[in-house]
């Protein structure tokens, strides 16, 4: 079966829109898209991936405990960590990143991913402990930018979070 369609080549505008039929083998079309095999839908083994990831970021940690931190930013770019389905590796990964791109002098960045992580600790998930960290490491951030002011409410409120935290949970 043949089908038409309606096409509208662009005129100038004082001629207006012509309008032109065409038609095309619809046969075809649907005989190609029968042709070509499709793989098997397959769902990624979550927990080989979640370990991989935290395999990666314990390397990544302990290159930044070693001042390696191009070793460290290298080792984190390979790591893929979603913030819904991890979001304590995700928090791990975002310390660790921004961590090693405000020693390699890449504020900007460092401050991006600092930002990433403060939202993250504010989930549920997470206690005044964890926003207390990602709060002091943003002002360490800010504190790095010359932007004083800020640094200093930051840490006062990492500082505060910290006392009225009480234990924390691991």
């Amino acid at each position: 079966p043949r089908a038409s369609v309606h096409v509208h080549p662009f005129g100038s505008i004082g001629r207006g829109i012509a309008s032109k039929r065409r038609s095309f083998d619809t046969d075809g079309v649907e005989g190609t898209a029968a042709v070509v095999p499709l793989p098997a839908v397959r769902h990624p083994d979550v927990s080989v991936l979640r370990q991989e990831a935290r395999s990666a970021l314990t390397r990544a940690e302990w290159l930044a405990a070693e001042s390696r931190w191009q070793d460290c930013v290298d080792v984190l770019a390979r790591i893929r960590v979603p913030a819904t389905s991890a979001p304590d590796l995700a928090l791990r990964l975002l310390h660790c990143e921004a961590w090693a791109r405000m020693y390699l002098g890449e504020t900007e960045s460092a401050d991006a991913l600092c930002e990433r992580a403060r939202a993250i600790a504010e989930g549920e998930r997470f206690d005044d402990t964890d926003r207390a960290e990602a709060l002091f490491r943003l002002g360490a951030c800010r504190l790095k930018a010359s932007r004083i002011g800020n640094a200093v409410a930051l840490f006062s409120e990492a500082l505060r979070l910290t006392q009225a935290g009480g234990p924390r949970r691991d």
